[in-house]
């Protein structure tokens, strides 16, 4: 087990859960003491995030291959989890997500990536919105694609801290990054750090 993040109430405790091959989200209700882990077939992680309201996690992945890539909504108090995006859409394209924020009117900012191939490695993602079903009127709101290591979201999701990949092709291990910070509303991306 590892230590996620409260929920904005105080009410619950996200963990991530390690197994030897893969890993799951669970959470604890602090009050009744019930923990509860998604209830998802797979390895289901790799950015987790509270929705405003303490009622549900979102979920997202950009990579492929053990696990799926998407994104996903979990419920807090029952671990059903709902799909938002399918690793491989209708169209046999593979959809790639990450740092998903539910704003406080239900509409989602994520970062996004759509591809007609599996992309091995790395996979670079624009700031999108959406509606809450993060389908209905998907439009991208940053032009530039970043490889994310992670994500910090200002409480309104008006701007958002970023640790992104120098260089397209830098595949370093351990990951070393550049931290942006992003203005969705205006679509500027700025250099804080550089590494």
């Amino acid at each position: 087990y590892f230590v996620g993040d409260w929920s904005p109430d105080g009410q619950y405790l996200m963990l991530n859960v390690g197994w030897y091959e893969g890993g799951t989200v669970g959470i604890y209700h602090v009050a009744n003491g019930v923990y509860t882990t998604a209830d998802y077939p797979g390895i289901f992680c790799c950015y987790q995030f509270w929705t405003p309201d303490s009622r549900a996690v979102l979920v997202a992945s950009d990579a492929i291959g053990m696990i799926d890539s998407g994104l996903w909504r979990l419920d807090a108090a029952t671990g059903v989890v709902q799909t938002l995006l399918e690793s491989q859409a209708a169209d046999g394209s593979y959809n790639f997500a990450g740092g998903p924020n539910q704003m406080p009117n239900g509409d989602l900012r994520y970062f996004y990536h759509n591809n007609p191939n599996i992309i091995e490695g790395y996979t670079s993602l624009q700031l999108v919105h959406s509606a809450a079903d993060a389908v209905t009127g998907r439009q991208v709101l940053v032009g530039e694609s970043m490889v994310i290591y992670e994500v910090l979201w200002s409480p309104e999701g008006s701007l958002v801290l970023v640790v992104a990949q120098p260089t397209p092709d830098d595949q370093s291990y351990p990951r070393r990054g550049t931290l942006k910070l992003v203005n969705p509303e205006s679509g500027q991306v700025r250099v804080l750090l550089q590494q």
